[in-house]
């Protein structure tokens, strides 16, 4: 059901103020919070404008009553989140919390953490860098700090798409409380300074010696930093509490240029249709819009084609100004589409268009970007525009608030229509189903006296041989250097569903077909030659080619260039529920009308630096014992890729698909464990279950496939699941007693496991068990007397407490 979505609370933090009031008085007058700033790499010192926060941050009580030593990119996130929950007046004990959900947008999130640990490792050895903060390093632990601090329990979405995460978390929220998973949702956005980002924009040349000038004399981007946070919800659960509504978020869309790896497309075609299907999404007109707050970065390829984007948008009406924020707090990455968001809400609120600084040109042509001074104005609805490398897109709808009749989402049925895998398991989907039919457990004990001293981990999943000849099949060969490996698996495995579901993509329906990326670790070792490089060189180590590969967005982007897909692209890193969030939100897209066709693709890698931090957190197997065994004691790390193509039933039906099943029911939730850890208590798990089961009209569960770890704590709370919402012929396996734990795509190979189940109306060979828990074997001994398979589910659990899981059923 399609509802009227709005904002009843928000908090921001930038270089411009630790709080709305002070960011809203400098913001309207038009004074920067551009200040030089020195980083010091191992090459030398490097001095530039930066929007950065100079003033002291309030850490939140909430770190040292739990114990945590929080990051810089915690303290930022709850400090403008803690804005937003005291003017929403938002307490969770008030509410089912199952109904209260959390949506982060970051591009760095704790990569300083993740730094220092690998410094230490560098300076002092593997066996004497302290692992106390590493909990803190995976993205997905902005979410759950967030979550736990204020009690929420639903939906734990985390989005990377680079520069346009931000407005991308405001967008799933919508889609989220649209799609009856939650009543409330607190979104936003946050990433700090990073010498990480600004080596990496130095090194491509990116970065302006002097303040930026967006729209004026763009010669390059000032990094900058902050947060801000919102509360949205429906009208009427806004009305049932008597909750002040700041503004409506009308609507949003993503698109994908498939243009370049880094470049937009000059001629602004993806940010046009972007604009324009967010605007039709939102029931406004281009005339209805009072001014258009820019991504303008201040770069000449930037600014130049959101120009042009925009004069296509306005047509006649170019008196619509066009301005950035950007020329006064720099561009604050994964978080400048929220902030902006924030700055869109003040011109509502105040009557006033910011003005775009630092013009120190007078401004040509036809366009008003509101040049140096803030124009008086009453503002009814802006559109603001966050646009990120590989051409990934957002842009979000803001207007005041009026009740109004609706369109509603027409009913759909989402259907998996094309399946492929790489990786621990096969090079193939056929390969991987040998694996299941002959029940092998691909898991080698491997050498690791060339490794880093300090290993004691010798187990991961095997690889099968992948090389240059065979990616070719499936990446064009020119492209194939420039690819890390995650980004080669991806692209594989998403071009086999493209091939097993005969989907011709067209310059007809190429913007109706849209990518959802699911990663746990994203370019894990990418990012780690880069940190290794500044360490131990400086700037002038890094490759540009490599920095573009680093941001979690750059794998569907190539993907999206590679088979010229131009519909909407977003990337999901919520830890090991990745590969179930992206289902999900491939679904929400689906139901949304964004497109009519999603490829979910999830890929993550192993590397030594991850096998090394996983160790250190005491997270992996001591004896190679799988999971469920007697002795088992901690996960075992592989990779690989796994890729769904989901449709839309009738479309799929229409053009003659195959279909391997339809999505019925899902659930995403989470408890408050401590970072890093698990709530042994917690029944959020069972609770989200229940929901799914709801969903889909609570159906007999024929197969369930276990997402398991090894790891005792979470393995438990999955048997208890299987065992109260399955019956006794219901069979179930692991599957990372046959893969592996390859992070976030360990759901998508469940989902094929299920697939398999289903297809072939078997469980797939169980495999050795002589050394199994006897309360596994009694669930892998079970019958199915007769029965086929058109029932199956998965479901997975994170560590800090994440859930997600989706049951899947036949369509004959």
């Amino acid at each position: 059901m399609k509802k009227q979505i709005v904002i009843t609370g928000y908090g921001v933090l930038s270089s411009l103020g630790k709080n709305k009031e002070e960011n809203k008085a400098r913001l309207f007058a038009g004074k920067g919070g551009i200040s030089d700033v020195t980083m010091d790499y191992k090459d030398g010192s490097a001095t530039a404008p930066f929007g950065a926060i100079n003033f002291e941050l309030e850490e939140d009580p909430f770190f040292k009553e739990r114990g945590i030593k929080p990051d810089r990119v915690m303290v930022l996130a709850l400090q403008a989140a803690n804005e937003c929950i005291a003017q929403a007046k938002i307490n969770a004990k008030d509410f089912d919390s199952l109904r209260l959900g959390v949506v982060v947008g970051t591009a760095m999130g704790g990569i300083a953490v993740g730094s220092q640990f690998q410094k230490e490792c560098i300076e002092n050895g593997v066996d004497n860098a302290d692992p106390v903060s590493l909990a803190q390093y995976p993205l997905s632990a902005v979410a759950d700090i967030v979550a736990t601090r204020y009690g929420f329990n639903g939906t734990r979405f985390v989005v990377s798409t680079a520069c346009a995460s931000g407005a991308n978390a405001l967008g799933i929220a919508h889609d989220i409380i649209n799609d009856g998973l939650c009543d409330i949702v607190l979104a936003g956005g946050v990433d700090p300074l990073s010498p990480f980002s600004f080596a990496g924009f130095k090194c491509l040349g990116a970065i302006s010696r002097s303040p930026c000038q967006p729209y004026s004399a763009s010669s390059g981007i000032n990094i900058g930093e902050g947060a801000a946070f919102f509360i949205l919800e429906s009208d009427e659960s806004a009305k049932r509490r008597n909750a002040d509504i700041v503004a409506e978020l009308r609507g949003y869309s993503l698109s994908a240029d498939a243009y370049h790896a880094t470049a937009p497309d000059p001629n602004g075609q993806g940010a046009y249709r972007c604009m324009k299907n967010a605007l039709k999404n939102s029931g406004f007109k281009a005339k209805d819009i009072d001014y258009v707050n820019g991504h303008g970065t201040g770069t000449p390829a930037n600014d130049m084609a959101e120009k042009k984007s925009w004069k296509l948008i306005v047509g006649e009406h170019t008196s619509i100004p066009l301005i950035s924020n950007k020329s006064m707090i720099g561009h604050c990455m994964g978080a400048a589409g929220a902030i902006e968001a924030a700055f869109s809400l003040m011109s509502i609120e105040e009557g006033k268009i910011p003005p775009t600084t630092n013009f120190r040109k007078p401004p040509k042509g036809d366009i008003n970007h509101a040049p140096n001074k803030a124009i008086d104005a009453e503002v009814n609805a802006v559109l603001s525009n966050s646009f990120a490398f590989g051409g990934n897109n957002c842009t979000i709808i803001l207007s005041k608030y009026a009740k109004r009749d609706i369109d509603q989402y027409p009913e759909i049925d989402a259907v998996v229509t094309g399946v492929g895998c790489v990786g621990v398991g096969g090079r193939n989907l056929s390969e991987l189903y040998q694996t299941f039919k002959d029940g092998v457990s691909c898991i080698e004990k491997v050498d690791v006296t060339e490794w880093e001293k300090g290993f004691k981990t010798p187990y991961i999943g095997k690889l099968p041989e992948l090389d240059d000849k065979f990616f070719k099949n499936y990446i064009p060969a020119a492209k194939l250097r420039r690819l890390d490996k995650i980004t080669k698996l991806a692209m594989t495995s998403g071009k086999q569903a493209i091939l097993d579901a005969k989907l011709k993509i067209t310059p007809q329906n190429c913007s109706r077909i849209g990518v959802v990326y699911a990663t746990g670790t994203g370019p894990f070792a990418t990012i780690n030659t880069i940190n290794e490089q500044i360490l131990k060189v400086g700037v002038s180590g890094i490759a540009p080619d490599l920095f573009t590969n680093s941001v979690f967005i750059a794998t569907p982007g190539q993907f999206s260039i590679a088979n010229n897909i131009r519909g909407p692209i977003s990337a999901i890193t919520s830890g090991g529920v990745s590969g179930a969030a992206g289902i999900i939100y491939a679904v929400q897209l689906l139901k949304s009308d964004q497109a009519d066709a999603i490829i979910v693709i999830a890929a993550d890698e192993w590397d030594e630096m991850l096998q090394i931090t996983n160790e250190k957190l005491g997270l992996l197997t001591k004896n190679g014992a799988l999971a469920f065994d007697s002795d088992a004691s901690g996960m075992i790390l592989s990779e690989g890729s796994v890729s769904l193509i989901l449709e839309k039933k009738d479309l799929a039906l229409e053009r003659g698909a195959k279909v391997y099943g339809k999505i019925d029911g899902y659930f995403f939730n989470g408890d408050n464990s401590d970072l890093g850890g698990i709530d042994d208590t917690s029944s959020r798990w069972d609770e989200g279950f229940k929901l799914a089961m709801n969903m889909a009209n609570n159906p007999v569960i024929d197969y369930y496939a276990m997402t398991s770890y090894g790891i005792k704590s979470l393995d438990e709370k999955e048997l208890d699941i299987v065992r109260k919402y399955t019956g006794e012929n219901t069979v179930a396996r692991s599957t990372a007693r046959y893969v592996g734990t390859p992070t976030g795509s360990l759901g998508l190979y469940s989902m094929l496991n299920c697939l398999y189940s289903m297809e072939y109306g078997e469980a797939p060979n169980p495999g050795d068990l002589s050394n199994a828990r006897e309360e596994y074997k009694s669930l892998v001994k079970r019958e199915l007397n007769g029965r086929r398979i058109r029932c199956a589910a998965m479901s997975a659990g994170m560590l800090g407490g994440s859930y997600a899981g989706v049951i899947a059923t036949s369509i004959d």
